[in-house]
């Protein structure tokens, strides 16, 4: 994997090959969303409905039409992929009997909150993942972290509360296809570790102090995040690829607000974020974040995921759905973690690290996190779909808070 921009008639060859196999996908059409916002930056929607998915419209950006339809396309490839399927792939065992044979990473190696109906000897769905390091053996990993869309009927309990898509990617190569879903486990581990140490440990400190005084939570009053932990960038130092997409958003009249995350992996990585009023009564806030080999390639990357979010949010997700699908704020945030600006923004600094799945692996190891495995799905000649896992990954943000925390965000608690 690289992080070099493709030319543009590079990203048109994909849309042409795309777009030959449509039918082939089962993707009934192609939609360019680009002027349903207001800042004008590409965006475009593949619809494939009456999936057993959860949604039927993808989304994809770019700085391109051509590049917002392949990466529309990529998107729903890598999710309808994954999908359970009506052949049997899996294994139904218990951990015990399981680890006779094979290794096993069972559920409670992943910050995914679990039920807990389902007990620990209990038969699970199993499914066999590739691993990353050692001896690119094979493991055993719980099945519901690697399919997506509704279970089939029948099967035993899932252990965890809910799916997600974390780690879920499709590309030409399989080589890209597990940089591109480790890359995404790593970032969404760089996001929650900056919004729970920015916002969510503090307030948990308070809560503390006050049940060991026997005082209600209400009695903290309101609390205020860390607006200084990720750092903000001044928008007139970045490069002018980037520059030219942030204009696009403050001529629409959005202040942007672009910060750097800490992060354990040492990679670049940047939140964006800005709030408007949508209506008279509630304001549509939105974010987008990026985690890459390169500083340029990691801030482009979220300014343009940030147009991505805001067209699925103005779109919608279900081709037989019609209420609003995204919750509104009621007031702007005054101080949150990333919408908020910090006092002291500082100017952009241009990074380049290595690239590709091994180098990745590394600095999860670094990290404490040194176990990395992906699934690959039968999918269509010519695309690779994975769904990469990282055992005690960071999942807070991308759960919405329905996690646990890992051993560093643990570390971190138990010192507050």
């Amino acid at each position: 994997m690289s992080d070099a921009r493709p030319p543009e008639k590079q990203w048109e060859a994909w849309e042409r090959e795309l777009v030959a196999r449509l039918e082939e996908f089962g993707i009934s059409r192609l939609a360019d969303t680009t002027g349903m916002d207001t800042p004008g930056v590409p965006t475009a929607s593949a619809i494939k409905p009456a999936t057993s998915d959860v949604i039927w419209v993808y989304s994809g950006k770019g700085r391109s039409q051509s590049q917002a339809r392949v990466t529309a396309v990529m998107e729903c490839l890598e999710r309808s992929g994954a999908l359970w399927p009506s052949e049997t792939r899996w294994i139904i065992d218990t951990p015990g009997v399981l680890q006779r044979t094979h290794e096993v990473w069972g559920p409670d190696r992943f910050t995914y909150r679990r039920r807990d109906s389902v007990q620990p000897d209990d038969p699970q769905v199993w499914v066999q993942a590739t691993k990353l390091t050692d001896d690119r053996g094979h493991v055993m990993v719980p099945a519901d972290l690697c399919f997506n869309g509704r279970r089939p009927a029948g099967l035993p309990p899932s252990p965890f509360l809910l799916s997600t898509s974390n780690g879920l990617a499709a590309s030409f190569r399989l080589e890209d296809a597990v940089a591109h879903g480790l890359s995404e486990v790593i970032e969404r581990d760089v996001v929650s570790c900056a919004e729970v140490r920015a916002s969510h440990l503090g307030y948990r400190y308070l809560a503390a102090i006050a049940e060991r005084f026997g005082l209600s939570r209400s009695a903290l009053g309101s609390y205020e995040d860390n607006t200084e932990l990720a750092m903000t960038i001044d928008r007139d130092s970045l490069p002018d690829e980037s520059l030219e997409i942030a204009k696009r958003y403050e001529a629409a009249g959005l202040d942007l607000v672009i910060k750097a995350l800490p992060n354990d992996f040492d990679l670049p990585a940047f939140g964006v974020a800005a709030v408007e009023q949508a209506d008279l009564t509630r304001h549509l806030g939105c974010a987008g974040y990026a985690v890459r080999s390169s500083s340029a390639s990691a801030l482009e990357s979220a300014l343009l995921e940030l147009a991505q979010t805001r067209a699925t949010d103005l779109q919608g997700a279900r081709e037989d759905r019609h209420e609003p699908e995204k919750q509104r704020l009621d007031d702007i945030p005054e101080r949150h973690w990333l919408a908020t600006a910090g006092k002291h923004p500082r100017p952009y600094e241009d990074r380049q690290t290595e690239v590709g799945p091994d180098s990745l692996v590394e600095r999860c190891a670094k990290a404490g996190l040194p176990d990395v495995a992906y699934v690959e799905f039968p999918g269509w000649p010519g695309i690779s779909v994975v769904r990469v896992l990282v055992p005690e990954a960071e999942t807070w943000h991308v759960t919405g808070g329905w996690s646990s925390f890992g051993p560093r965000l643990r570390a971190q608690a138990d010192r507050c």
